[in-house]
């Protein structure tokens, strides 16, 4: 058994340990029973080391009475809750409801006496809570018999009086407290018929913790069962109340003792994160809900014995044991090395506590460091540590370890620790009552006040979770899943608990098994015979005069094709190139450009494509990195490239003329494992990669879209994109080597979406690759434009995150077409997933990449390389015969070209963030480039993007991360819709009403549109300078009231000068200031703000401007996008 468990059930029962000259001592209200000797005597030295960490015990001093005289200020504990009741209007999270069915003949008169004695008893249920001073203070009221609520439903049908009864229960468990006039215990009785009865019952937190309810229940029974019997004596008076117990704890916290306390907890949480980053499958709200739902588990007796075996082997309890595994899994999980978790104590050391209902619980933070190379026998030692080191300083409230440490709260989240770890033992006492059929009936309202808490108990030698999770952030099966996992780690940590943890699997064996094999299995077969040399050398041979490219009114045939390619390659074989050698295409779209790739692929040789809109220093190193032979060129521009390497001009007029042709066949070096171009793509270092594609890759990947969907008579495709962009080897190979025409777009009309839609019209193209800036500025054309676009059925988005309102937006337009979501990079011979949009769901907010295309492997898997269950998020990697040589660079190659995985050959580092789906389609998440930290938090920048775009106003948004003056701030890019002007300050308060104040961006600029490479992505290295700084700096008050507000700001917090937009947690600010604080601008100046204006506006200038709007309200209208419709939301700031 666990020790502080079992040290709090021996409490519960009026037994009280303690050490006395080495010696392990007992004080008993009671006889001690035979049992229990024989339970301490059992865990003796256990008993006695533990208490010693405690100095012995605090039993021995005794708590004084109050002095009556002046309101009693509330105990730390019961502050922390107040401020956030406070901060949440009408909030129920702290309501602690119990629900019991009673069967029998219950007497009515007997519970009520029952009830009203306990309200005599305890203070605590009938005290207010009043500001006295600038400080909350407890108001206890003089006793009042209450009479017990009934509701006769006995009169109704059978259905009407179920539907009552939950209508009922629903009222009472989401009707709040008045803190300041309601008895904090509701009662209230529910009469089914003459012998069924439902009692109500609803503590607040701030008079009660999980020992009260035990009190409330022991002590009912007791009552009830003396009235019934003839005795109505009261129970013995208490010897203190909960209000003499808050007065001395202040007393006692202060000075040296209060000094050591700080000091440890300062040292043991430095440098500690604010917030966990275990992935979400539901942005965070701005401000933090507390709606819940559970999910139950079990261990096995095999798992909670190996369990307990580890823990005996490291002489630490179960709950070290439990903590040390939730540490482990929250950190594989979601790549933290730093988790925080946690855990309630009951805080009841002393003698005189035992018996008082109220708030005595009190939060400690376990904070537990992961590294990969550590071993579960490790980090189970540190955690023994540091619970050791916690119990041992547990006396400092939480609320004052948050301002020690000075960490103000969030309205988004719970302060320093967000998943909560409680071990409870199974001794709860149940309510007796003589005579009366008692079932607990469990509550289908829950409230969840982290967004993770795990429970855990004891329950017939075996441990038994329930996982309370908020549902705002959750999916049920993400923590159905997260339970399995944790079964999968302590299965692992059990067989190995000397291996590295990075050694370890997070999912069983059948489970890995079945995720691999949904995706079919890998085969080479139909590609080792064919090379796109043979592939194109039949259609010349099956339809020669068939039109094979047009460019500018002009046409090329297959024949003309082969000819002209056949003779440029006569040329480089003259110059001495031969299979293998690496040639420059610096040419534009056109004819010349893909007779020069096809002369290339004749001679057995690589492309490498040099887009002639570069800068000079960027193709001077991939034609020096790549090793380049030679370099193919436009005619009219041979002589720019001279002075580079060798170069040749490609004159068509010249080619047609040469009579001597040789027939190319496949060389041996153009089969399935041989490179065939090295595509250069952006490096996060600012060094360009050049990858080398294979045959292998490229066919596969042509094959799988010609099976998938092939092509139909009377098809005709086009190509506008760059060669450096890996999307023209479907664009350029994909048509021309299953004898479809492909028209050829030059470089200016792709670049206008006008003009690009009018030769797509006028050649009658019915493909179309984009990126979705392209697909988006084509739906903004007007419908004219649009129209004689019908023919273009088949169009396909990859290079980009493809947003769901693009995606619904298009259909709108163009209901008949298909649009193809492809995911890839040339790493991975352009594409390694696809998806269907017909398939995506109406209310869908984002487009997943879908599932693997043919002979690809797909792997999500964390920052230790290990595997991850469906639905967590983790980095995927890519398998299989698209998976490019390499880079040209080796330790650029070593770094993203890895072997994790035994038996699955080299998979590729996307460095992007996904997740499984239960359907078997992935998700896209983020990049992990994309990811910054500041101040702790883990922040996707994504998410801001996203929320930016979502007003109707900004058509793009980018944010990036600069570093100005030594720190890192979030800077903000927008591009407004046409003729929209942007208010920055409008828009910086919109942001504060929908992000947590950490995402909000320090900077905003305004853009005409967004610098793109030649690519048409988005080019991040172009971005200017960051303008309309976030106001962080000094501004002077504008009038009276702000100037009052600022004094009384300066006189509250010691600061010698605040400015207007001074951000209140940033100059020193914490949640017991701002009651006094709030409470002297309203004396001071007349007004009426509360406690949660403060949390929310955070500067002079947003109260100064709520005050001056009347009754602490502010009106301001902000569009929301919805669809393609505008709607204008009333939002109260």
């Amino acid at each position: 058994m666990d020790i502080n468990q079992l040290i709090q059930s021996l409490n519960q029962k009026g037994i009280f340990l303690y050490v006395l000259e080495g010696k392990l001592k007992a004080r008993v209200t009671t006889e001690l029973p035979e049992d229990l000797k024989t339970v301490i005597s059992k865990h003796k030295e256990a008993l006695i080391s533990y208490l010693s960490a405690f100095k012995g015990s605090s039993t021995v001093l005794s708590i004084p009475t109050r002095d009556t005289s002046f309101p009693a200020p509330l105990s730390f504990s019961q502050q922390a809750i107040w401020v956030v009741n406070e901060l949440q209007d009408n909030s129920v999270q702290y309501n602690m409801p119990v629900v019991v069915n009673l069967r029998g003949a219950l007497n009515v008169d007997a519970l009520q006496w029952a009830l009203n004695e306990i309200l005599r008893r305890h203070e605590v249920l009938r005290t207010g809570v009043i500001v006295h001073h600038g400080q909350p203070a407890q108001q206890i009221r003089p006793y009042k018999p209450k009479p017990l609520t009934m509701v006769d439903l006995s009169g109704l049908t059978a259905i009407d009086r179920e539907r009552e009864v939950e209508r009922a229960v629903q009222r009472e468990l989401t009707t709040p407290f008045d803190l300041r006039r309601d008895n904090l215990l509701r009662s209230t009785l529910l009469r089914l018929s003459d012998g069924e009865f439902i009692l109500l019952q609803t503590m607040h937190h701030i008079s009660s913790d999980g020992w009260s309810i035990s009190l409330l229940t022991q002590e009912l029974s007791t009552l009830y069962h003396r009235y019934i019997s003839g005795n109505r004596k009261p129970l013995p008076e208490l010897m203190i109340d909960y209000a003499d117990y808050a007065c001395w704890q202040r007393d006692e916290l202060r000075g040296d003792s209060l000094g050591k306390l700080q000091n440890y907890w300062k040292k043991a949480l430095a440098g500690a994160p604010e917030i966990h980053h275990f992935p979400l499958d539901r942005a965070r709200p701005p401000e933090q809900t507390f709606r819940g739902a559970v999910v139950k588990s079990r261990l096995s007796e095999r798992q909670t014995d190996a369990l307990r075996e580890l823990c005996r082997q490291q002489n630490a309890t179960l709950f070290m044991g439990l903590h040390a595994l939730l540490t482990v899994l929250i950190s594989a999980l979601s790549n933290d090395d730093d988790v925080m978790i946690g855990t309630p104590v009951a805080n009841r050391d002393h003698h005189q506590l035992s018996n008082i209902i109220g708030l005595f619980i009190n939060t400690l933070v376990l904070r537990g460091k992961v590294a990969p190379e550590m071993t579960f026998e490790q980090v189970l030692a540190n955690s023994r540590a540091t619970i050791l080191g916690a119990l041992e300083h547990q006396q400092l409230p939480f609320e004052l370890l948050l301002e020690s440490l000075d960490i103000g709260r969030s309205a988004g989240y719970s302060p320093l620790f967000q998943i909560m770890l409680v071990l409870q033992n199974n001794t709860q006492p149940v309510l007796e009552l003589p005579g009366i059929e008692i079932e607990a009936s469990q509550s289908s309202a829950i409230t969840a006040k982290y967004d993770l808490t795990l429970y855990a108990t004891e329950d017939e030698e075996r441990l038994a979770f329930v996982w309370e999770y908020n549902t705002d952030l959750f999916d049920q099966e993400t923590i159905q899943r997260l339970a399995e996992t944790l079964e999968n780690l302590l299965t692992g940590v059990a067989e190995q608990p000397r291996a590295p943890l990075s050694a370890l699997h997070l999912i069983s064996d059948s489970e890995q098994r079945a995720l691999l094999d949904s995706q079919g299995i890998i085969s080479s077969m139909g590609l080792e015979d064919n090379s796109l040399l043979s592939l194109f050398n039949k259609q010349v041979q099956h339809v020669p005069g068939a039109t094979a490219l047009v460019y500018h009114q002009k046409t090329l045939n297959f024949a003309e094709l082969d000819r002209l390619s056949s003779s440029l390659a006569n040329q480089l074989t003259q110059f001495g190139l031969a299979s293998g050698a690496r040639v420059g295409i610096h040419m534009a779209r056109s004819f010349e450009m893909v007779v020069g790739i096809l002369a290339v692929l004749k001679i057995g040789g690589i492309y490498v494509p040099l887009d002639p809109r570069y800068p000079e220093d960027r193709l001077q190193y991939m034609i020096n990195d790549a090793d380049i032979e030679l370099v193919l060129t436009a005619a009219d521009q041979q002589q720019t490239l001279e002075h580079r390497r060798k170069t040749v001009g490609v004159d068509l007029t010249a080619l047609a003329s040469e009579t001597r042709l040789e027939r190319y066949q496949t060389p041996a070096s153009s089969l399935a494992d041989s490179l065939i171009y090295i595509i250069y793509t952006s490096g996060s270092t600012g060094i360009p990669k050049g990858v080398k594609g294979t045959q292998r890759g490229l066919l596969n990947r042509l094959q799988w879209m010609w099976q998938q969907f092939p092509f139909s008579s009377g098809e005709v495709c086009s190509h506008k994109t760059s060669l450096n962009f890996v999307d023209h080897v479907w664009e350029l190979f994909g048509p021309l080597l299953q004898g479809v025409p492909l028209v050829l777009v030059d470089e200016e009309t792709a670049r206008n979406p006008s003009e690009l839609a009018t030769e797509l019209a006028a050649q009658r193209v019915t493909r179309l690759v984009v990126v979705p800036s392209l697909l988006q500025a084509i739906l903004d054309l007007p419908e004219q434009k649009l129209l004689p676009l019908q023919s273009l059925v088949h169009w396909t988005s990859s290079g980009e995150e493809l947003p769901a309102a693009l995606v619904r937006r298009f259909y709108s337009r163009f209901e008949n077409a298909v649009l193809l979501n492809l995911y890839g990079s040339s790493e991975v011979s352009a594409d390694a997933t696809w998806y269907d949009t017909r398939e995506m769901p109406d209310e869908a907010d984002s487009v997943p990449v879908g599932r693997p295309i043919a002979n690809t492997r797909l792997y999500v898997m964390n920052a230790n390389r290990q595997l991850l269950p469906r639905g967590m998020v983790g980095e995927l990697y890519v398998g299989g015969v698209g998976v490019a040589a390499g880079y040209t660079n080796e330790q650029q190659t070593s770094e993203r070209f890895v072997r994790p995985l035994a038996g699955e050959g080299v998979l590729f580092k996307t460095g992007d963030q996904v997740r499984w789906c239960d359907d078997g389609v992935l998700t896209y998440v983020g990049r992990n480039d994309h990811q910054i930290k500041i101040r702790g938090h883990r922040i996707e920048l994504g998410e801001i993007e996203s929320t930016l775009v979502g007003f109707s106003d900004i058509r793009h948004a980018v944010v990036i991360a600069r570093e100005a003056q030594d720190l890192l701030n979030l800077a903000a890019y927008i591009v407004p819709e046409p003729l929209v002007e942007v208010d920055i300050d409008s828009l910086f308060a919109l942001m504060a009403a929908k992000l947590p104040e950490y995402m909000i961006p320090a900077s905003m600029t305004v853009l005409s549109e967004l610098p793109l490479t030649p690519n048409g992505k988005l080019d991040r290295r172009a971005l200017p300078a960051p303008e309309n700084t976030n106001r962080d700096n000094y501004v002077a008050p504008r009038n009276e009231l702000e100037t009052k507000l600022c004094v009384i700001w300066q006189d509250a917090l010691g600061v010698e000068r605040i400015g207007i937009h001074d951000n209140y947690y940033r100059i020193g600010g914490n949640s017991i200031a701002a009651v006094k604080l709030v409470s002297s601008i309203n004396r001071e100046l007349g007004l009426n703000l509360k406690l949660r204006d403060l949390f929310e506006l955070k500067t002079v200038a947003g109260l100064a401007e709520r005050s001056s709007n009347g009754n602490g309200r502010r009106i301001v209208e902000i569009s929301a996008r919805a669809g393609n419709k505008k709607i204008k939301n009333v939002m109260e700031l």
